[in-house]
């Protein structure tokens, strides 16, 4: 980064001017503590994103005891017994062996109980006891009551003696009629501790503040005077947490309970904001949670803003310069309007000269240390538009944070944004709770209603103690020292609300959940772009309703605020502008990263699926924004598939940013989409801890409760059930599927009979996969009538009827049978091809796929049937694309550089470049590539360090047309130093064809394999013999003496023709021989082209490839050093099914047949010449 010292001193009226002199002055006298020649490295700028300076802990985690409350007969036959009162066979209902009781029930409609919803939970749950395992139901108390979704929804929290049980408690959810139509717990089941502490609560303080102290780093006092401004911000506006006292509760263990204290504390060291379980008899911690989320005249006043964020060009990636468009009202800087500040008060004209802005809806601080006056508060403006010192207004500058006035564009920017966002949740509950088609829904007091959202700006580097820990501070005496200290590069949202009620068990009675904003070092500055805001204010919002206990509660409260930040402003992605930045790109450029590899934050199209929980980093860890990133992103595709199935827009409508008016257009899709997301919201806070599992259910139960497929039935499905349950399935959250326990998530692929047995489009047909780029490969198919979407499912060839291991972390399959086959996108009906770029997570663009032939794709085809729900056709038959190995000699040029004589040594850097392309319809040389010696002319002079088979250097790249590779470093043991030639030939794969998917397989979603398809075969066996070996022969045939040469046909080699029948597919041989010790193997064309080949080190060989009927093909059968030997060669024709040509019954495969790609190849030699007394290397190419 450039040096901004002299600007500050000059330009700022000498701020920062004492602090840094002091800097000055400590470090003279002091140790240095910094070390200068680590400058320019730091801990990684991804895991800094994601990582706590006090690490999340939980003692059932760590000692991974088995649960062991398995269901009694008692509640089995209560299950039975509630299945049978309610006329519900097909009740969903899941068992939680921690607690003993039932995880969730539902598909069920009690009877309708009399009096207040919480006397008619209480009844439901005293008929119930038994299947809940509840000995006193005067022990639960009410946690949380709400009227949503046409009906009430309870939380009631479990306690024993007074103190409540973590984690422990019943959730209802009942219709308008105080039927019960879901239940969940867990209810901790025969409870018993002794509830008298050992330990006081100043004792257990005392424990907590130890526990927190091991993970304090010693900041020097240069550091800490610059943060000191911000951590006083966020003291101020957390002082009720420290003011909290500690709480009796009782955690639960596999093997018992235990008597626990839970102390609240928020610490700026290490930085979090803290519940620490302290075990009330021995002073052990038990747990530890952070709750810090990681993103003119009075009335009229104007500020310039970013709606969505400044524009990304390649002058902000590579000059941290916002380019300049020409606006209504002139030039400004692009992505920037001028707007009337909404819900602003009029002291703001006073109080924004400080940077505070105050509002209906938000309250905004500007924590920069030694921030100026902001002039043009006074006059009701907060202008950012041009460089203006008469009107005190100068242009957004994103290359200099602390420029002034300038900097003051974050306070305003942060609070538009936040009060857009709570108008946009005030419209969802209230405004727009309309009655049509599921009105009338939400409660019209929410979290943040009447308690404007605090948001800080300018908050510095809190979290540079973990650059600490990594051994790497910033040097004081660096031109960017108080850049990286005041740049954070991070937003944050503090959970008081959750922090309140994990200590007290009771509902926290006010809402107030501080959102912060860094202006980045790395990044670009997080409170200039929308989705930061919005997502870090989803969390002060949803926190309160839904609770989102738990560690995979910890993934869905990143995952819900990740969503809201996409469908408000209908983007998948979130963050493109933050990593965008000249910073962080030349970051990964300084490590031979590709900056354009970073793409965004995180996206919604992210390919994690419930398998990759807890994989993060190496080795695998949960970590909450990654593991949300499940979640999101199936959210994504329900909005999705919603905004196919309704497109319709007449009537549905959102506040517009500009001017917060409700004229917004939206898809009745999103509409639905938002309305069931807010809902399940609201259903989580029935449940704890709170788990994917009982997202997906929330969800089901939601679009039951807002859009019931029949109103007069009060168990009847949601209109929305099998699509739901099956985009779920899809990202391994089947109905079969399991809660992390025990550090393991249990996955499935199946779907419930409804959802599975719904009337369906016709299978896809035609599908096929090819090469798009050497990174990606092309899958398409033939449209289905009546299709609304597709969904494209791969998986490894190796991997039939397997799971798909991670490699990080293992996982149970909670299904009997799996084709293996791994959901990898939807599209829309238009679309009938969908190029495949890879793995979508965290920062990164689409990472590219590192092998385009070790899968197999298949598409099932979407639509709506009569019912109105949709129905997933079975799975086409699948398409794999393949390569052949090709003799590239004639095709690829070679470069030679760095010729060194010397040692005994000749050696020599040689490029290769793909200048004619490979013998197939992408000219694309695929990895890895071979330059392979075959003859060398002086018999002193040897191959040195080869990388294979002691004559051949591999190149680990592949070559689009015209491309050249990386140097590769050849020696040659010359001791003599003489002159030489050798003879080289250069090996590579091509793109040999696909196979076609036709016919139809099982359906994936019900874990039913693919239906296979059915090869009539014609069996053949061909015999000769040879009188003798090639000597000399090598893995070039074109090496031998011999081989090829007419004079030596039947003695060292042979051709044996033979014609394929009139219906045949594709062709297997098999060499043997009983008395070769090493023959190779070559199927050809008639015209002598080779196809494939076969050279092990054994007399048996193997080739197969597709063929055409009635065609005549060779195959070429090579001897080495064997003495007159005899071999059979046998041979199988895959034919249609029933062919009357067959004569060896039948085979079994997937339904495809094969496309080639492969065009006629031609062969080649190169002849180097070795010169030690001109000093040179020279080559031509022989044929």
């Amino acid at each position: 980064m450039r040096n901004t010292f002299t600007k500050l001193f000059t330009a700022n009226t000498m701020r920062l001017v004492l602090a840094l002199a002091a800097f000055a002055a400590v470090a003279a006298v002091l140790y240095n503590p910094f070390d200068s020649s680590k400058a320019a490295t730091s801990v990684d700028a991804i895991s800094k994103m994601y990582k706590r300076p006090a690490p999340d802990f939980d003692l059932n985690e760590s000692v991974k005891l088995p649960n062991a409350r398995l269901a009694t007969g008692e509640q089995l036959a209560a299950l039975d017994t509630l299945k049978s009162s309610t006329g519900a066979a097909n009740m969903t209902s899941r068992w939680n062996t921690f607690g003993g009781s039932p995880d969730v029930i539902y598909d069920f409609a009690s009877q309708a109980y009399t009096g207040t919803p919480e006397e008619a939970g209480r009844s439901f749950l005293a008929q119930n006891a038994t299947l809940f395992g509840i000995s006193d139901p005067n022990s639960l108390r009410v946690f949380s009551e709400r009227a949503a979704g046409g009906g009430h929804l309870i939380r009631f929290q479990q306690t024993f003696n007074g103190i409540p049980v973590e984690m422990g408690g019943v959730g209802i959810v009942m219709n308008g009629s105080n039927q019960v139509i879901m239940a969940s717990g867990p209810y901790f089941r025969n409870v018993s501790v002794n509830t008298s502490p050992s330990l006081s609560a100043d004792q257990a303080v005392a424990k907590a503040n130890a526990d927190l102290a091991r993970f304090s780093v010693n900041l020097p006092s240069q550091i800490n005077n610059l943060l000191q401004s911000g951590f006083n911000t966020i003291a101020q506006q957390t002082s009720a947490i420290n003011n909290l006292p500690p709480s009796l509760g009782i955690y639960p263990t596999a093997d018992g309970y235990k008597l626990v204290w839970k102390v609240a504390k928020f610490s700026t060291n290490p930085f979090g904001l803290y519940v620490v379980s302290i075990d009330a008899n021995t002073g052990e911690t038990v747990a530890r949670k952070d709750f810090v989320n990681f993103q003119t005249v009075p009335g009229q006043e104007t500020g310039d803003i970013y709606p969505k964020y400044p524009q990304i060009d390649d002058n902000l990636k590579n000059n941290s310069i916002i380019s300049t468009c020409n606006g209504p009202i002139g030039p400004a800087p692009c992505g920037q309007e001028r707007v009337t500040l909404r819900a602003f008060n009029p002291t703001n004209r006073v109080t924004g000269l400080q940077g505070v802005l105050t509002g209906t809806h938000a309250a905004v601080t500007n924590a920069l240390a030694g921030q100026q006056p902001f002039g043009q508060a006074a006059l009701g403006t907060w202008h950012f538009r041009v460089d203006d010192p008469t009107a005190l207004e100068a242009r957004t500058n994103e290359q200099d944070q602390f420029a002034e006035p300038a900097e003051h564009q974050d306070e305003v920017n942060a609070y538009f944004f936040l009060t857009y966002l709570m108008e946009y949740v005030d419209y969802i509950h209230i405004a727009g709770d309309n009655n049509q088609f599921g009105g009338g829904s939400f409660p019209d007091d929410y979290p943040n209603k009447t308690n404007p959202m605090p948001g800080s700006v300018h908050i510095p580097n809190i979290y540079i103690a973990l650059d600490a820990t990594g051994g790497v501070l910033p040097d004081p005496t660096q031109p960017d020292f108080a850049l990286k200290v005041l740049g954070l590069d991070n937003a944050i949202s503090l959970n008081l609300t959750s922090t309140i009620e994990g200590v007290t068990g009771t509902k926290a009675p006010v809402v107030l959940n501080p959102t912060v904003y860094g202006h980045g070092y790395l990044f670009n500055d997080l409170a200039l772009e929308g989705t930061v805001p919005y997502h870090e204010g989803m969390h002060s919002v949803t926190s309160p309703i839904a609770g989102l206990e738990g560690t995979e509660g910890s993934a869905l409260n990143e995952g819900q605020a990740d969503m809201w930040a996409f469908t408000i402003t209908d983007n998948p992605s979130l963050g493109d502008y933050v990593v965008n930045a000249k910073g962080f790109r030349q970051y990964y450029r300084d490590r031979g990263r590709d900056p354009d590899s970073l793409a965004y934050i995180r996206s919604a199209r992210s390919t994690l699926k419930y398998s990759d929980i807890g994989t993060w980093s190496n080795p695998g860890q949960f970590e909450e924004h990654y593991d949300g990133e499940i979640y999101m992103s199936t959210m994504w595709d329900v909005r999705e598939m919603l905004n196919r199935l309704y497109p319709q827009t007449t009537g549905f409508r959102r506040p517009q940013p500009k001017d917060g008016a409700p004229q917004k257009v939206i898809t009745k899709g999103t509409n639905i989409f938002e309305r069931d997301f807010m809902m399940s919201m609201y259903i989580l806070g029935t449940t704890s801890p709170d788990t994917m599992v009982k997202a997906r259910d929330a969800m089901i139960i939601a679009d039951q409760m807002l859009y019931p497929s029949d109103s007069a039935d009060a168990d009847a499905p949601g209109k929305h059930r099998a699509m739901f349950e099956q985009i779920f399935a899809a990202k391994e959250l089947g109905i079969n599927a399991r809660e992390v326990t025990g550090g393991v998530a249990t996955i499935s692929t199946q779907v419930s009979h409804f959802a599975g047995e719904q009337a369906t489009p016709g299978v896809p047909q035609n599908v096929q996969a090819a090469p798009a780029s050497t990174k990606s490969l092309n899958v398409s198919w033939d449209a289905v009538p009546g299709a609304l979407a597709y969904e494209v499912l791969k998986r490894k060839t190796a991997l039939a009827g397997q799971r798909q291991p991670n490699g990080e972390r293992a996982f149970n399959d909670g299904d009997a049978s799996t084709t293996g086959y791994r959901h990898a996108v939807f599209v829309t009906a238009s679309q009938t091809s969908w190029e495949d770029k890879g793995a979508i997570h965290e920062v990164f663009a689409p990472e590219g796929l590192k092998n385009l032939f070790d899968s197999e794709y298949v598409v099932r085809a979407i639509g709506a049937n009569s019912s109105g729900q949709l129905g997933w056709s079975n799975i086409s038959g699948s398409s794999t694309p393949s390569t052949v190995r090709q003799d590239l000699t004639a095709q690829v040029d070679s470069a030679l550089s760095n010729i060194s004589f010397a040692g005994g040594t000749t050696s020599f850097d040689n490029k290769l470049t793909n200048a004619r392309g490979a013998f197939s319809a992408d000219k694309t040389i695929y990895s890895p590539l071979e330059f392979q010696v075959v003859n060398i002319s002086n018999p002193s002079v040897a191959v040195k360090k080869a990388d294979s088979n002691g004559n051949t250097w591999v190149y680990n790249q592949t070559l689009s047309l015209g491309q050249t590779s990386a140097a590769k470093r050849m020696e040659f043991n010359n001791p003599m130093m003489q002159l030489f030639t050798f003879d080289a030939r250069i090996y590579g794969n091509a793109y040999a064809g696909s196979t076609v998917g036709s016919g139809s397989g099982g359906s994936d979603g019900t874990s039913d394999p693919p239906a296979p398809v059915v090869y009539s075969l014609y069996n053949q066996t061909l015999t000769g013999a040879l009188l003798a070996g090639e000597p000399s022969g090598t893995a070039d045939p074109s090496g031998s003496a011999t081989w090829g040469d007419p004079a030596f046909k039947g003695i060292t080699w042979d051709d044996i023709p033979f014609t394929t029948k009139s219906d045949a597919v594709a062709l297997e041989a098999t060499l043997t021989s009983a008395t070769a010790v090493d023959m190779d193997f070559e199927l050809r064309t008639a015209d002598g082209q080779v196809i494939m080949r076969s050279a092990g080190s054994t007399a048996t060989e193997f080739v197969s490839s597709s063929v055409q009927p009635n065609a005549t093909y060779i195959f070429r059968v090579l001897g080495f050093l064997n003495g007159p030997s005899t071999y059979n060669i046998a041979t199988t024709q895959l034919l249609p099914s029933g062919s009357p040509n067959a004569n060896g019954g039948t085979r079994t495969s997937g339904g495809s047949s094969t496309v080639s790609a492969v065009t006629n190849p031609v062969s080649g030699l190169f002849r180097f010449t070795v010169n030690p007394l001109t000093k040179k290397v020279t080559f031509i190419r022989l044929n």
